[in-house]
This record gives C-alpha cells, structure tokens and sequence, in this order.
C-alpha cells in the first residue's frame, strides 16, 4: 500500500484547511463548496442529494434552521521539519442529530467531549470529531448523504489528515434469525484496527456484566450485512491518510439502551448513561459506558500498537 509520508501529509492538510469554514462560519452560511477533485457521484439509494455540497447550495433546508455541522481541530505544529501534534485518530458520526439519534452524542463522548455541551472533558485525551446533523425529527431521509458520496470540506480535512478514522451509525434492528437486538457490526478497511475494536469492546461489555445474549460484537460485518461493511475506498471513514478507518453500525435497540430519554435531541443530551429524568441508571450506564470507554481504550491501544507513518 502507498502511504504518504505524514510531512506530506501536513502539508495536504494545510491546504485542505484553508477551504474549510470556521466554527463561527457555521450558523447559516451554509454554501461551502466541496474540495477540489472530489467526483460528484450519482444519488445512492433514496438520498435526496448526491452530496454534501449539493445539499448545503439548496434553499429549501438551511443550515442552523434544518441541520448543522459541527467540528473541532485541534492546534499542531506545521512548520518545516517539525512533526504534527494533531490527533491521530479522528471520530466522526455522518448521520448525527435525528437522522441516525444517538450518534451525534457518542461521537462527542468517544471523542473527550460532553455530549450536552461540547465541552472538553477535564484529564481526559481528545481527538479531533466532525459531524452533520439534522436538527429536527421527520428529516432523516432528506438530510441523509451515503458515506461515499460525503464531500463536507471539514470532513475531508480532518480526516485525510488522520491516520484512523473512527465512524459511528446507526441501523434498524436485524431480524431475530441474525441474532439479538442490540448489536453492533463493525466494519472498515482498516482491519488491523477493526479486531481492536472488537476485541477490546468484548472485554469492556463482559466487564460490565454484559454478554453475547445482551450485545452482538460483529467483525466484518460483510457476512453479516453488506450494505453496512464500510470497506469501500469512498467511504469518508477510509480517506484517512493509511487509506482506512472503522465503521460502526449499532442497532437502534443498541442506541436506545444508552440513554433513558431516546425521543429528543434534548433527551438524549439530558439522559445519556441515566434515566430520563437524569438520575443515575445503572442499566442505562451499562450500555453507555461499555461502549465508549470500550471504544475510546480500542482507540487509545490502536494508537499505541500501530506505526504511524513519518
């Protein structure tokens, strides 16, 4: 495989991140063309746009109003010679706010960020996360751009310049003949990366009192589901700069059972972990904590075992 070197790859991302908006670009504008290069590719399935841009230069949704964009890039080094301290690994959730519920928070919380506020959470490793949201329920299939065709400037930009892209959907639950409701099929090209995820996500949920009943841990999800394999080189969680990354797909029922209130965008910021009125739930915690300590621990060990290219 041709890997770029990471000094080449700074230099990319430097010039990727000129096109991209910044956060107080964010409230409306909502015309940010895509990269240049990017192919803009026939609609997939039932999407009502083919891209990204395609939907941002339309007038009948409007970003802040009918859907958002949020990210965050942290500081590094770029001057010559001298070796990035971006984050390795980028999080990012596609389909976030009311087009796949739940996403949007476990994007920020694998991340290092409260879910309810963005906000860093204090001794704790935060990794770069870009996301695209639809802010009011009844959009999800209008608002709803493949992976492959995702074109968002900032998406492209953090990362490609990534090594490891972790990516978070959700599905409808399977039928009983593929196993339990909750499950979580776990998908990439990166496959190095994929059995760590897998792996440590099984001991997380064996240490909570979960089991195999309770949650299905699904590696290489082709076999199982191949509309959800995330394995295509399109796909925006393989345009790190290693050429791949990690999808996960988690059923609804999986999603539901990390948050008391699974109803509402306030809901879901309000009760994740805990009942629906906030309290503390410790069947609720569970299912969150496995999963995101699980997932941020497969992360923090991929970075740690991998090489990352110089």
């Amino acid at each position: 495989m041709n890997i770029p070197s990471r000094r080449t790859v700074l230099t990319a991302f430097a010039a990727a991140a000129a096109t991209v908006p910044f956060a107080g670009d964010l409230g409306g504008r909502g015309t940010t063309a895509a990269a240049a290069g990017v192919p803009t590719p026939a609609c997939a399935g039932t999407d009502a746009f083919c891209t990204n841009t395609g939907l941002y230069r339309n007038t009948l949704y409007t970003e802040g109003d009918h859907w958002a964009r949020r990210y965050h890039r942290s500081g590094g080094v770029a001057q010559p010679g001298a070796l990035s301290t971006f984050p390795a690994t980028a999080v990012i959730a596609p389909h976030g706010g009311c087009i796949e519920p739940g996403t949007s928070e476990l994007c920020l919380a694998v991340a290092g960020y409260r879910p309810e506020d963005a906000t860093a959470v204090a001794g704790t490793p935060q990794y770069d996360y870009w996301m695209f949201e639809a802010l009011r329920t009844g959009f999800h299939d209008a608002l709803h751009i493949t992976s492959t065709h995702c074109d968002d400037p900032a998406a492209l930009a953090i990362v490609g310049g990534s090594a490891y892209a972790v990516s978070l959907h959700g599905r409808s639950d399977l039928p009983p003949s593929k196993g339990p409701a909750k499950q979580v099929l776990i998908g990439g090209a990166d496959t190095v990366f994929m059995q760590r995820v897998h792996d440590t996500l099984v001991q997380y949920r064996n240490a909570v009192g979960l089991t195999e009943a309770d949650v299905a841990l699904n590696i290489g999800t082709a076999g199982v589901d191949e509309d959800v394999n995330g394995n295509e080189p399109d796909n925006i969680c393989n345009r790190t700069y290693t050429r791949g990354g990690v999808q996960l797909e988690m059923t609804t029922s999986m999603r539901s059972a990390m948050f008391g209130d699974f109803s509402s965008i306030t809901g879901r910021r309000r009760s994740y972990g805990k009942a629906k009125d906030g309290a503390a739930d410790a069947t609720t915690a569970r299912y969150w904590n496995f999963f995101v300590n699980g997932l941020r621990e497969a992360i923090a060990a991929n970075e740690r075992g991998a090489v990352i290219p110089l």
